[in-house]
C-alpha cells in the first residue's frame, strides 16, 4: 500500500471511531433519559480503504412497545377513574360524617319523639331541625356531584387540546422520519421523540399503532378511526353538554367508544356520577313522596290537613321534586301534622307513628283488592264492617247505585284511621282496584273487611297484603315523564329498580346500597384492575429497559475500544507522516 493509501486508511479510521465515540457518549449521557433507546454502532471493513460505519442501529422492539402502550392506557384509565371516584366516595363517608345516613335516622327518630309527646314544642322543633339538616345534606351532595362532573368535563377539554398537539407533532415527525431515513443519528432521535409522544398519547386515549416499513406510524382509535395517517392529523373535538361531553374525531362522535386512558376514564366517571345523581334524585323523590303522602292525611295543631311536609324550592324551574330543589314546606312547629283525628290534635300521634314507620319501610304492608271492576260497577245494597287491629272502626252502608269510588269515599268519610283510594291498573285499561292503608301505617296489615251483606267484598275479590306504600298505578306514574302527583307536587324516578328495592328495603338500606356499597365496590374493582395492569405494564417496561436501556459498563467498554482504535489510527497517521518527511528529506 502506498504512503498516501496509509494516510487515507488512518484518516478514515479516525473519522469512523470519532463518530463511534460520539454515539457512545450520547448513550452514556442519556443513561437516565426516559424513552431513550440506545444505539449500537455496526462497523464494516472496506477494502482497501479500512473501516467504516455500516449502520447505527437503534435497539428497540416495536412489538414490545405496542404491548406497553396497550397496558399504559389501561393503567392510566384505572388510575384516573379510581382517583375521581374517591372524590365521590368522600361525600358518602358516614364514618367521617360526610354522608347523610345519620341524618335520615335523625329525621325518622324525631317523629318517634313527637309520637311520645304530640304537643311538645321542643320535640316538634327537633323535627324541623332534623328535616332542615337532611334537606341541606341532600342538596349539598347533589351540588357537589354536579360540580365534580362539570370539573371533569372541563379537564377533558384540556386533554383533548393536548391530544391534538400530540397528533400534529407525530404527523410532522413522520415527515422528518421519512426525510432523514438515511441519516441514522437524526432518524433515531426522531424515533425516540415519536415514541415518547405515543407513550403520552396512550395515557389519554385507547389507541392502535401501525408501524410502516419506512418507520413512520399511523394511529387509529381502537374502533379504527384515524388519528394520524402519515403526515395527516385528524382533529379531536370537544363539546360540552348539560350532563357530560361529546368527543368527536374528524366530526364522528366517538364518545361511547373511548374506554381507556384519562379521557376514557373521565367519560366513564361522568357516566357513573350521572347514575349516582339519578339515584340521589330517585331517593329524594321516593322519600319526599312517601312522607308527604302520609303527612297530608294528618292534622296540624290548628286543625289544618292536606299539608305537604316537603316542597319544591321557589328558585327551581322544575315542576317535580328532586335532590336539586327539595325544600321544607313547614316553617312552624304547629304545622307538623301528627294527629289522624281532628278531635284529638294534642294527643293523637298516628301520623307521627306512620312517618316513623317509614324508617323500616320493608316492614310495611298495605292492603289491595284482588279482582278488577269497572268504574261504573255497582254491588247491590249492603253494608260491611271495617276492622283495624281487630277492632271495628266503622260500618259502611252502600246502595245499589254506589260505584267503587262512592264506596271508597264513604270509607274515608266514616272514620279517620284508614285511608282508601281507587287506582286503575294498567292505566287506561278500565280495570279498577281499591287500596287501603292505616294512618298508623304499621297497622295496615291488620285491615279487614268483614260481615258484608252485599256483593262488594266478593266482587273485588277481598283484600290482600301488598308490600308497597304505592299502588301499581302510582308506581307506573312515578316512571313516566309527567310523574306521580300527590297534592300539588309531582314526583318521578329514572330507575324503577330503586322503587323495587325500596319495596323490600328501608330508606337507609337503599342509601347504603346505591351509594356506600356501589361506589365502594366500583372503586375496589378499579383498584384491583389497576394493580394487575400496573404489574403487567411494569414487567413490560422492565423488558424494554433491558433491551433498549443503556448499560453503563458495556458503554464504557465500547468507549475504551473506540478510543484505542482512534489512538491506533492516529498513530498510523503520525508514523506515516514521519516516513513521508524522511522520504522528502532524502529527495533534497
Amino acid at each position: 500500500m502506498s504512503i498516501f493509501g496509509l494516510l487515507s486508511l488512518g484518516s478514515q479510521a479516525i473519522l469512523t471511531n470519532q463518530k463511534s465515540i460520539n454515539i457512545t457518549n450520547e448513550n452514556i449521557a442519556n443513561q437516565y433519559s426516559d424513552g431513550y433507546a440506545r444505539q449500537n454502532v455496526s462497523l464494516q471493513d472496506i477494502v482497501p480503504e479500512g473501516v467504516d460505519i455500516k449502520r447505527i442501529e437503534r435497539v428497540f422492539d416495536n412489538g414490545l412497545f405496542k404491548r406497553y402502550l396497550n397496558l399504559n392506557q389501561e393503567v392510566s384509565g384505572d388510575e384516573t377513574y379510581t382517583n375521581l371516584l374517591s372524590e365521590i366516595e368522600t361525600m358518602f363517608n358516614d364514618i367521617q360524617g360526610t354522608g347523610f345516613y345519620e341524618n335520615i335516622n335523625k329525621f325518622f327518630n324525631s317523629f318517634s319523639d313527637v309520637a311520645i309527646n304530640p304537643d311538645d314544642p321542643s320535640a316538634r322543633d327537633a323535627v324541623i331541625s332534623a328535616a332542615n339538616q337532611l334537606v341541606a345534606n341532600i342538596r349539598d351532595t347533589y351540588n357537589y356531584m354536579t360540580k365534580i362532573r362539570d370539573e371533569i368535563s372541563l379537564s377533558i377539554k384540556d386533554n383533548v387540546s393536548r391530544v391534538n398537539d400530540i397528533v400534529k407533532n407525530i404527523a410532522q415527525l413522520n415527515q422528518d422520519i421519512k426525510a432523514f431515513r438515511f441519516d441514522e443519528t437524526r432518524l433515531n432521535n426522531y424515533l425516540n421523540q415519536r415514541d415518547a409522544l405515543l407513550k403520552e398519547l396512550s395515557s389519554y386515549l385507547d389507541i392502535k399503532v401501525v408501524y410502516r416499513d419506512d418507520n413512520t406510524t399511523d394511529i387509529y382509535t381502537v374502533k379504527g378511526h384515524a388519528l394520524v395517517t402519515y403526515d395527516q392529523p385528524y382533529e379531536v373535538t370537544y363539546e360540552a353538554k348539560e350532563d357530560g361531553v361529546i368527543i368527536r374525531v374528524d366530526t364522528t362522535d366517538l364518545t361511547s367508544q373511548f374506554k381507556k386512558g384519562q379521557i376514557g376514564a373521565k367519560i366513564k366517571a361522568i357516566d357513573f356520577i350521572n347514575k349516582k345523581i339519578n339515584d340521589l334524585n330517585d331517593f329524594t323523590a321516593l322519600f319526599t313522596s312517601s312522607v308527604n303522602k302520609i303527612h297530608r292525611q294528618g292534622y296540624d295543631l290548628d286543625g289544618n290537613t292536606g299539608i305537604d311536609f316537603f316542597k319544591i324550592s321557589p328558585d327551581s324551574s322544575l315542576n317535580y321534586i328532586n335532590a336539586s330543589n327539595i325544600a321544607l314546606n313547614i316553617t312552624d312547629y304547629k304545622q307538623i301534622a301528627v294527629a289522624s283525628d281532628p278531635n284529638y290534635l294534642n294527643a293523637d300521634n298516628s301520623i307521627a307513628k306512620s312517618i316513623f314507620a317509614l324508617k323500616d319501610f320493608n316492614e310495611i304492608t298495605t292492603k289491595v283488592s284482588q279482582t278488577a271492576v269497572s268504574s261504573t260497577a255497582t254491588f247491590g245494597s249492603g253494608s260491611f264492617d271495617l276492622i283495624l287491629d281487630n277492632q271495628k272502626i266503622a260500618t259502611i252502608n252502600y246502595t245499589a247505585t254506589d260505584t267503587l269510588n262512592d264506596i271508597v269515599n264513604k270509607i274515608n268519610s266514616a272514620q279517620n284511621l284508614v285511608v282508601a283510594q281507587t287506582y286503575e291498573n294498567p292505566p287506561s285499561s278500565g280495570n279498577f282496584y281499591v287500596q287501603l292503608y292505616a294512618k298508623d301505617i304499621k297497622l295496615s296489615p291488620s285491615i279487614k273487611i268483614q260481615n258484608d251483606t252485599g256483593s262488594f267484598n266478593s266482587s273485588i275479590g277481598g283484600i290482600d297484603n301488598y308490600s308497597s306504600l304505592y299502588n301499581p298505578e302510582e308506581k307506573t306514574l312515578l316512571t313516566t315523564q309527567t310523574g306521580l302527583q300527590i297534592g300539588s307536587n309531582y314526583y318521578k324516578i329514572s330507575n324503577v329498580d330503586n322503587l323495587n328495592l325500596l319495596d323490600s328495603k328501608s330508606f337507609q338500606e337503599l342509601y347504603t346500597k346505591r351509594f356506600t356499597s356501589e361506589i365502594g365496590f366500583e372503586i375496589s374493582d378499579a383498584k384491583n384492575r389497576l394493580e394487575a395492569n400496573k404489574n403487567l405494564r411494569d414487567a413490560v417496561q422492565n423488558k424494554i429497559e433491558e433491551n433498549s436501556g443503556v448499560n453503563i459498563d458495556e458503554e464504557l467498554v465500547n468507549l475504551m475500544q473506540y478510543q484505542r482504535a482512534y489512538q491506533s489510527a492516529a498513530k498510523i497517521i503520525s508514523v506515516t507522516d514521519e516516513l513521508l518527511q524522511t522520504i522528502l528529506g532524502l529527495v533534497k
